[in-house]
Parts: structure tokens; sequence; C-alpha cells
């Protein structure tokens, strides 16, 4: 299934979205509408550790943000399951993200980390 296809399965997503990238990997397999907007189930793996960090590198809600009703909407950690932790070279961490659009369709869905890393489905 196709990136692109992605934003407009709002319900249930079938199948997955994911880009690896220099120091990480990030996977969406699922997204869905909610009572209070849209959440997204997303993996991120550590694929290597970037120069400046020791051996765990932190992941957080911060990265992630939807657009919706041309609007960018950052997550909220209220409804969220993935919650900061942080990597070594090899793990993954996964969970659901919420985003607060009620009312408003998600037309894409962005990841930007703070190593410039960027993804968008």
């Amino acid at each position: 299934m196709g990136a692109r296809f992605l934003p407009r399965l709002v319900t249930f997503l079938r199948g997955s979205a994911s880009a690896s990238r220099q120091h990480f990997t990030v996977q969406v397999t699922g997204a869905r509408e909610t009572t209070h907007g849209y959440q997204v189930k997303a993996e991120v793996c550590l694929r290597k550790v970037p120069s400046g960090f020791d051996f765990f590198v932190p992941v957080s809600l911060s990265p992630w943000a939807v657009a919706a009703g041309g609007n960018r909407v950052k997550a909220t950690s209220k409804g969220s399951t993935f919650d900061e932790t942080e990597l070594t070279e090899g793990d993954c961490h996964a969970g659901w993200i919420r985003f607060n659009t009620k009312g408003k369709k998600v037309s894409t869905i962005h990841y930007r980390n703070s190593l410039g890393e960027n993804v968008h489905w």
C-alpha cells in the first residue's frame, strides 16, 4: 500500500507506511478518527546512534504533527500511548499518537526530528 494512501483511510489503516533515514526508521501502522480527533499508531526505531550521543537517544511526541483543515496540528500527550523514552541502537518504540483535530480532515502526517530527518505521508 502506497504511503500517499495513508491519510485517506481515516477509520483504520490496513497495511503500513514506513521510511528509513540515516539514524531512524519511522513507521505508521494504523490511523483512526476518534471523538477528539485523529490518532496514528507509530513506531520509531533507532538505526544508528548520532554523534553527540553516548548510548541513549531520546524519542518523544515532539517530532509528530498532522496537516488538518489548513493548519499544522502537533501531537498531544493527552490520550497518546507513545510516551517519551530513550532508545539504544536497534531498539524500537511504538504507541498511539493523538492529534486534536476534531471536525477537521487530516491530509498529511509529518515527522521531523531534531536531527533534521523529515518524513511525511
